[in-house]
């Protein structure tokens, strides 16, 4: 007979039963060969190539120019690595079509790679989700409704953030800090999960010290690695531009300020364009608040990613059992802030949290509205691009378009802050394994001993949350919910 599971265990959004075995992967393989063939063709054929400065950037490379030091760069180092590496592996003439295309291939590749990272990281540590199918057609669907996976890079920081994640959560601490570090070499922003990092660790008491040394140790060890080279190349002041440049760049059209700035300049009749910024080659905005957000976009989101350390630390505090996926609650919700309150938000900055999205789950039917929502998020920004015209020109429909939009991401933010979301399988394992494990019981051997001296004893273990017994009550529904997925 069948074994009923809990309501709170129903499949989200999608009934895993029906997609279970060959049909279900059949439909992610075709999902994503269909979906990043058309982008790929976009790129070929229509000719939507990536950004100009990276072929710009690949050109000067071509010429035996080096960045950093022969001309200035906006972008981390690795960052600025995969963006010329289509470039060093074109044979030839450099061609804007053939970077494109080259740099294209390249994203796809790192895309599949990601795939499979999903859907390794999720088998056995996502309930429900067994095989890391539904975690896989969730990342697939999000990439694709996305649109920008061909000419963007963001990804890639998502990808290494997703995996330091995971790996804190698993203890490898030395690989989570090293995934960190090249997160932030990759898109910068990653810097501020840090924080994150030391205060989940230094929350689980002394015994993760040691962890937290040894993820600290391959952080330097990662970042000189790579910072060394370029400060003997360059110096110091090219670097510090990289960063300089993004806190004094304009407010870009596609931010949230700009939506604001538009909309209040047809409803309240202020003078507001939009005008092409030769510095960042960004279309910026022009209002006569301008002066305000300028003032208040840093402090902004100062406070709001410091409130959000705030909550996670109260989180962990109070329900130490829910670390986990506390963490990546607020590991999305941190990179949302920052991308909330930053001065620009083009549609591929989204890209770096859906990954790491993908292994999100909500009990009930907030994870439906969840998944929804970003996708949402994700087309509207693809509508953005159809009525781009429009809102260069401040008509109606244009900024409608990016206020939706706007608004879906503030709604994936707002629905992130609350909700239950399940806890991972690990803890289960990981609190298992320790319950069963004995301790030898030392003594001098004396043959007059009758009986347990407290000098005899192990010390007592640290005290952290991983060292208590499971109650009998959740052991036995975890048993119930994994005899339902058999059945």
């Amino acid at each position: 007979m069948a074994v009923l599971a809990p309501r709170s265990m129903e499949t989200p959004l999608l009934r895993l039963r029906s997609l279970d075995g060959r049909a279900g992967w059949v439909l992610m393989i075709a999902l994503w060969l269909v979906t990043r063939l058309i982008y790929l063709l976009n790129v070929m054929l229509g000719h939507h190539y990536p950004d100009d400065a990276f072929f710009l950037y690949a050109q000067r490379i071509s010429d035996g120019l080096l960045p950093y030091r022969n001309f200035p760069v906006e972008y981390p180092p690795l960052g600025m690595l995969f963006i010329i590496l289509p470039g060093l592996a074109h044979a030839g003439p450099l061609t804007e079509w053939g970077y494109g295309a080259s740099f294209a291939l390249e994203m796809m590749a790192l895309d599949l790679l990601t795939l499979f990272l999903v859907i390794r990281l999720a088998k056995g540590l996502i309930p429900g989700d067994r095989s890391g199918l539904y975690s896989g057609l969730l990342y697939t669907s999000f990439v694709a409704a996305s649109g920008a996976i061909a000419q963007k890079f963001d990804l890639i920081a998502g990808t290494f953030c997703m995996i330091a994640v995971v790996a804190l959560i698993r203890r490898r601490n030395g690989l989570a800090w090293v995934m960190l570090v090249l997160a932030t070499l990759t898109k910068g922003f990653p810097l501020a999960l840090a924080p994150l990092f030391v205060l989940y660790q230094l929350m689980e008491g002394r015994a993760s010290y040691r962890g937290l040394y040894e993820g600290l140790r391959a952080t330097l060890a990662s970042g000189a690695a790579v910072l060394a080279p370029l400060v003997l190349m360059a110096g110091w002041q090219p670097l510090l531009h990289a960063v300089i440049y993004h806190v004094d760049r304009g407010v870009e059209i596609e931010s949230m300020y700009a939506g604001l700035l538009l909309l209040g300049g047809r409803l309240f009749g202020l003078a507001t364009a939009s005008y092409a910024n030769p510095a960042d080659l960004s279309r910026d905005i022009l209002s006569p608040l301008n002066s305000l957000v300028d003032t208040l976009a840093v402090p902004l989101g100062v406070i709001l990613i410091g409130w959000l350390y705030w909550r996670f630390y109260r989180s962990i505090k109070a329900r130490p059992e829910e670390r986990d996926t506390a963490l990546v609650r607020t590991t999305l919700l941190v990179m949302l802030a920052f991308m909330i309150t930053f001065r620009a938000l083009p549609g591929h900055y989204l890209l770096a949290i859906l990954p790491l999205a993908a292994m999100v789950r909500f009990e009930g039917r907030r994870q439906s509205i969840f998944v929804l929502t970003l996708l949402g998020a994700l087309l509207l920004g693809q509508l953005e691009t159809v009525v781009w015209p429009q809102l260069l020109a401040g008509q109606w429909v244009g900024i409608l378009a990016l206020v939706l939009r706007n608004g879906a991401i503030l709604a994936s933010f707002a629905l992130l802050l609350g909700g239950r979301m399940r806890r991972f399988v690990p803890g289960v394992r990981s609190a298992n394994r320790i319950i069963t494990r004995t301790l030898p019981n030392l003594s001098l051997g004396w043959a007059v001993e009758s009986g347990a001296r407290s000098w005899q004893q192990m010390p007592a273990s640290f005290d952290s949350y991983r060292g208590r017994a499971i109650p009998l009550s959740e052991q036995h529904t975890y048993l119930a919910q994994q005899r339902s997925q058999i059945i």
